[in-house]
């Protein structure tokens, strides 16, 4: 870390090299999966709580990898679960639905659970890569 407390010289997910960044969908390929489950992985930049219509609190992430910046909606059933994890990891494992926005402008990422990252780079060297990242970690149709 720099004198400032954050990272000027050199991208901050160098912070964390045991990481195995690679294997999780990165955020610039986002849009190629609408509708889509997919998994990403990296820190909370910035956060902000709001109040659904009904009242019930929910929280919004905005999520970065070496590929982008994502902002990502967790609604109150999912924030009730997972909210606390938002705060005790540094780095967050983020599986959640790709959720465009009407006329094609941007999309989001509708959270479905949050957990630290567990995928380090020894996991990695031991499984043969067969599919491309987002294949391995997307479901449903084209």
């Amino acid at each position: 870390m720099d004198l400032l407390g954050f990272t000027v010289s050199r991208h901050p997910l160098e912070l964390w090299p045991d990481i195995a960044w690679e294997t999780y969908c990165p955020i610039r390929q986002l849009p190629r999966h609408p509708g889509r489950r997919v998994t990403i992985c990296g820190p909370v930049i910035a956060d902000r709580f709001h109040e659904q219509n009904d009242g019930q609190p929910m929280k919004f992430l905005s999520l970065c990898d070496h590929t982008g910046i994502i902002e990502a909606e967790m609604f109150a059933s999912t924030f009730r679960r997972f909210g606390l994890e938002t705060l005790r990891h540094a780095v967050l494992e983020v599986p959640g639905t790709v959720v465009p926005f009407e006329g094609d402008r941007g999309h989001s990422l509708r959270i479905e659970s949050v957990r630290k990252s567990g995928r380090l780079q020894q996991a990695r060297k031991k499984r043969p890569r067969l599919f491309s990242v987002c294949e391995m970690h997307t479901t449903g149709t084209d």
